[in-house]
């Protein structure tokens, strides 16, 4: 009988507790992503790279082509520009830069761009209006930059990559190596192993393939583009905003 009652008791009070803790409705749950662990053992979420999406927005993923078919019709006159100056954003996006780490790859695109990118500075104080994402823009005299993340901000899309398969040390060695170039000069014509003229892609691209082995381009085309950045096997999405 003393067990019965117990038993009872003890299961009302497990029902009140439970219709006292607050139920979440499915417009407040947030989207639960799988991981991506690195060699060394990091975690970070692992979004989806939307390919078909990007390209129905008219983004050009991958790019490749379109610089390719812009210059074989242009002859003398230089394709789209993979490093603009400026951004004319038509909407921006609110990429959150506090979750980038010391040699992560940042990627901006817009609807009528071949998009920009970067690698982040650790040693800078990563924050949004601080000058720590090393680059590589049409400027005189020297390309090869210091940006703001802010400006990554002002696109229309917005992308966090990191290359897991490379140890932290590498990460760090390839946005060293990026920094090591500041003042070069802009070529967007400029052959992948020419590693004295830069475009904003190309910069980071040889910081992974001379420091880390790894080859971010996923096409293997006379362009690195940021779509190329993007769409490589070795690269994975951490963040993501439109």
């Amino acid at each position: 009988m003393k067990a019965s009652y117990f038993i009872r008791a003890g299961v009302a009070a497990a029902l009140c507790l439970a219709t006292a803790v607050p139920i979440a409705s499915a417009a407040e749950k947030q989207p639960a992503y799988p991981t991506v662990v690195s060699v060394e053992g990091e975690a970070r979420p692992d979004l989806p790279k939307d390919t078909a999406a990007l390209s129905a927005s008219s983004i050009p993923l991958p790019a490749e082509a379109l610089v390719d078919a812009t210059y074989s019709a242009s002859g003398d006159v230089a394709p789209t520009d993979v490093a603009p100056t400026s951004v004319a954003p038509t909407s921006g996006n609110s990429l959150p830069i506090g979750d980038f780490k010391d040699g992560d790859i940042i990627l901006g695109f817009n609807t009528w761009s071949v998009g920009h990118c970067g690698i982040l500075d650790g040693t800078r104080n990563i924050a949004l209006t601080t000058s720590c994402v090393w680059s590589a823009v049409k400027e005189s005299p020297g390309c090869v930059v210091l940006e703001r993340p802010s400006k990554y901000r002002g696109y229309d899309f917005a992308y966090g990559l990191w290359v897991p398969r490379a140890l932290a040390s590498q990460r760090t060695s390839a946005r060293r190596f990026c920094s090591s170039q500041i003042g070069e000069r802009y070529n967007l014509f400029s052959a992948k192993s020419d590693y004295t003229q830069w475009y904003c892609s190309k910069l980071p691209w040889a910081g992974y393939r001379d420091r880390a082995m790894r080859d971010l381009d996923a096409n293997g085309g006379y362009w690195v583009t940021p779509a190329d950045v993007y769409n490589d096997n070795d690269t994975s999405v951490f963040a993501s905003a439109q």
